[in-house]
C-alpha cells in the first residue's frame, strides 16, 4: 500500500474512532461529565496527513486554544496513537472561525462556540468548583462550610460580572436567603482580590476555562 494510501486508511480509523478517542481522553485526565462537555466534546477531528493528526477546535479565542494544547495534547496522541496503532502521531490543534464551510455537525458545532457555552451560572459554579477540588453541592447547598467560603464567595462574584442573573437571583441558586450577605460576599472577594495572588491565580484560570467576557 503506498504512503497515501496508508494515510487515508488511519485518517479512517481515527475518524470512526473519534467519538472512543474523546472517552479516552476524559477519562485519562479523570474529567467530570461539565468539563468534558465544555472541553473535549465540542472537538472534531479534521485530517490526517504527514504523522500529524488535526483536531479542530470550535473557537477563535487563543486562550482556549493554549489551555487545550497545554492540559489534553499529549493525551490526545497517546490516545490517537493507540486508536490507530500508531508508533508515533502529533496532533496538532487549529482553531474554526464562524464563517465554516463545514456541513452537517461539524458546521452545527462551529457555529456554537465554547465560549457561548460557558457563561451561565451552572457552568461557572462547576468550574469554581472543580478548580477548589469540592464538590458542586458544597457551594448550592445553604449550610456554611468552612471549606466553601471563599469558592462559593468567588462563584458568586463571577455570576455577578459575567452572567445577566441578579445577586437575589444568584443568592438563591447558591442558598443564600439573605441579599445583603450576597452583596457582602462579592464585596469581601473584589476587595481580596487586590491583594490574594492565590486568589486571583484560581479566578483566572476559570475565567480561561470558560473564556469568560464580561456582560
Amino acid at each position: 500500500m503506498s504512503s497515501e494510501g496508508k494515510a487515508l486508511k488511519t485518517e479512517s480509523v481515527i475518524r470512526k474512532n473519534w467519538d472512543k478517542i474523546k472517552e479516552t481522553v476524559r477519562n485519562d485526565c479523570r474529567l467530570t461529565y461539565i468539563a468534558y462537555k465544555i472541553w473535549i466534546d465540542p472537538l472534531f477531528f479534521d485530517r490526517y496527513e504527514n504523522d500529524v493528526a488535526y483536531v479542530v477546535i470550535p473557537s477563535d479565542n487563543v486562550r482556549v486554544l493554549e489551555y487545550i494544547k497545554k492540559q489534553f495534547g499529549i493525551f490526545f496522541e497517546v490516545s490517537i496513537g493507540e486508536a490507530a496503532g500508531l508508533d508515533y502521531v502529533t496532533v496538532e490543534f487549529v482553531q474554526q472561525e464562524n464563517d465554516s464551510e463545514l456541513e452537517g455537525e461539524e458546521a452545527k458545532r462551529a457555529y456554537f462556540p465554547i465560549q457561548v457555552q460557558c457563561a451561565t451560572l451552572p457552568t461557572i459554579v462547576a468550574a469554581v468548583a472543580e478548580q477548589y477540588g469540592i464538590d458542586t453541592g458544597m457551594l448550592m447547598a445553604n449550610k456554611r462550610s468552612a471549606e466553601a467560603i471563599i469558592p462559593k464567595q468567588l462563584a458568586i462574584y463571577l455570576c455577578s460580572e459575567y452572567t445577566d442573573n441578579t445577586l437575589e437571583g444568584i443568592g438563591k441558586e447558591l442558598g443564600y436567603k439573605n441579599n445583603s450577605t450576597v452583596k457582602s460576599g462579592v464585596e469581601r472577594i473584589g476587595k481580596r482580590l487586590l491583594t490574594d495572588e492565590e486568589l486571583k491565580k484560581n479566578m483566572e484560570a476559570i475565567r480561561v476555562r470558560l473564556d469568560l467576557k464580561r456582560k
